[in-house]
């Protein structure tokens, strides 16, 4: 539930941000702060994209290669 709501969300700021950007809608001393936003989410996506591949590969390895199971010290 939680994913689907995070991907219609961008969903939704990508057809804001492509409607302001086309449209003109911004006002010209507000356009500094909307390329700021604008990446500022593109760069807080890249580093969530790049901390689950990292986590998924730790995982992986700790799965695969450790051989280590869970809740057992």
């Amino acid at each position: 539930m939680g994913a689907t709501i995070g991907i219609n969300t961008m969903l939704l700021f990508a057809f804001i941000f492509d409607i302001i950007w086309k449209e003109k809608i911004i006002a010209p001393e507000n356009i500094k702060k909307f390329n700021l936003v604008y990446w500022i989410a593109n760069g807080a996506l890249f580093s969530f994209l790049l901390a689950l591949v990292i986590a998924g590969f730790l995982k992986g390895h700790w799965k695969c290669i450790q051989h280590r199971f869970p809740f057992l010290q």
